[in-house]
């Protein structure tokens, strides 16, 4: 069987058009309430009741994703991810730097930063002690503090964003001092050419000693860190806390399992996502990949982390989990693709624009595509 490659949202779109449709869609974390609002994926409320599946076994960063304001759930989450910063230890031990423990807090991340990254004579990188955007959040790792700090992303009736905020300013401040630390974003993007040539070697950087501390998921240990050298050995904690910090957080990412609106077996198709939602079908997939089981019982059993530190550290830190795109606003998938990939975030880093400016700018274009969301949704 060939892995398929092509585009779900496109793929889905066109069957439907076809009147083809799937009877069950699968999706990233962006795209749940867009289409149960649409009508386009179903609600599973009277499925869910009716199977008895206990939805408080499962994670609730997991399922912000999919449920509407009024309750409504629009699909199963399934695979998630959740990041760590992993940390070289040969350089952070060079540092005169405990990889047991690694930086707790924003100064000592920054001092950490200070003392493993590296240079030639000539004074070009060798070593970035943290690539900011070379882990798994890649442009979106501001999201990360600004959460720490107490900010939202959204409002409270989830109708519009809210990321230019003073903890987004906050935020972003911070992730800009630490590229500037290692002699700013035009540096590292110049260094990342040879060291990182390739948008999926996270592992790579972290093994060959390219970056000394890297924010990834912990399914880049099988992934990538294994294939490369069976027995590397690395650091690994949550990453560092302001000193006003509200909350801890862990970034992460999953799919959605949803059924298809035009689907003629509903039931069959809820019963298949019910399937694959099972204690033991949810740990055979994230044992193999170290993904997170999608129910509590089955993350936190001894059957999954097999008393391992690393999956036990993932799983009591599995409560922390809140979903990097999933913010349950109507459009959030055309904001990600229009509005969080573009270069905005890029120009911040480099100095070219100001942190409330282009926070300003982002958050207004989010907000025009949200208000014609909801203006069709008539919301």
């Amino acid at each position: 069987m060939e892995p398929y490659t092509g585009n779900r949202n496109e793929a889905f779109a066109a069957a439907a058009a076809a009147n083809i449709p799937y009877d069950v869609v699968t999706g990233g974390e962006g795209t749940p309430i867009d289409r149960g609002l649409q009508g386009t994926v179903l609600h599973l409320n009277d499925y869910i009741k009716a199977t008895g599946l206990d939805m408080n076994d499962v994670w609730e960063g997991l399922m912000e994703p999919v449920v509407w304001r009024d309750g409504r759930v629009f699909g199963m989450p399934y695979g998630p991810d959740m990041r760590v910063l992993y940390m070289n230890i040969d350089l952070y031990l060079n540092g005169g730097l405990d990889p047991a423990v690694g930086p707790q807090t924003w100064d000592e991340f920054e001092e950490a930063i200070q003392k493993t990254t590296q240079k030639d004579a000539a004074g070009k990188l060798t070593v970035a002690g943290f690539p900011p955007d070379w882990g798994s959040n890649g442009t979106w790792l501001f999201m990360l503090p600004l959460l720490q700090l107490g900010g939202s992303r959204t409002n409270d009736d989830r109708t519009k964003m809210t990321f230019n905020t003073p903890e987004g300013i906050e935020a972003f401040t911070f992730v800009k001092r630490l590229w500037d630390l290692q002699d700013g974003f035009a540096a590292i993007k110049e260094f990342q050419e040879s060291a990182r040539p390739s948008g999926r070697d996270r592992g790579a950087a972290l093994v060959n000693a390219k970056c000394a501390s890297i924010y990834m998921t912990y399914a880049e240990r099988k992934q990538q860190i294994i294939p490369i050298d069976p027995d590397y050995e690395f650091g690994y904690t949550g990453f560092p806390l302001p000193p006003n910090a509200a909350r801890q957080v862990s970034l992460g990412g999953a799919w959605i399992h949803m059924v298809s609106g035009w689907t003629e077996v509903a039931e069959e198709s809820f019963a298949l996502l019910e399937f694959l939602a099972r204690p033991e079908n949810t740990l055979a997939f994230t044992k193999t990949f170290d993904r997170v089981p999608v129910r509590k019982s089955a993350t936190l059993s001894e059957e999954f982390h097999e008393n391992d530190p690393f999956v036990l550290h993932m799983s009591e830190n599995m409560q922390h989990r809140t979903s990097t795109l999933g913010f349950g606003v109507p459009g959030s998938d055309q904001m990600r693709q229009q509005v969080l990939t573009g270069g905005w975030v890029g120009s911040i880093w480099n100095g070219e624009v100001g942190i409330q400016e282009a926070l300003a700018t982002a958050e207004e274009q989010m907000n025009i595509i949200a208000e014609e969301w909801r203006k069709e949704l008539g919301i």
